[in-house]
Parts: structure tokens; C-alpha cells; sequence
């Protein structure tokens, strides 16, 4: 049982480790907000 409205937030989600967490978190339908160190970088998710 999740918290209403919880967002989860990923440091490092651009890297290996995580990357399949936040995929992860995705894959069970959870809000997802990742953090970078760039901020010219957009890079979308794939899950699968």
C-alpha cells in the first residue's frame, strides 16, 4: 500500500544502477522524478 500522490525520486538515473530503478518504478506504475548533475541533458526512459 503506496502513500496518494508519492513521487519517487532517483539520483543518478542516467547512470546504470539507476536506470533499472527508475525503470523499475515505472514498470509498477509509480511517478517517477530523476535528478541530474546536467542540466542540458533529456533523455527518456525505455522500460522493457
Amino acid at each position: 500500500m503506496g502513500i496518494p500522490d508519492e513521487l519517487n525520486i532517483v539520483t543518478g538515473a542516467f547512470g546504470y544502477t539507476g536506470k533499472y530503478i527508475a525503470q523499475k518504478l515505472l514498470s509498477l506504475g509509480k511517478k517517477v522524478r530523476t535528478i541530474t548533475g546536467h542540466p542540458t541533458v533529456r533523455i527518456l526512459l525505455e522500460i522493457g
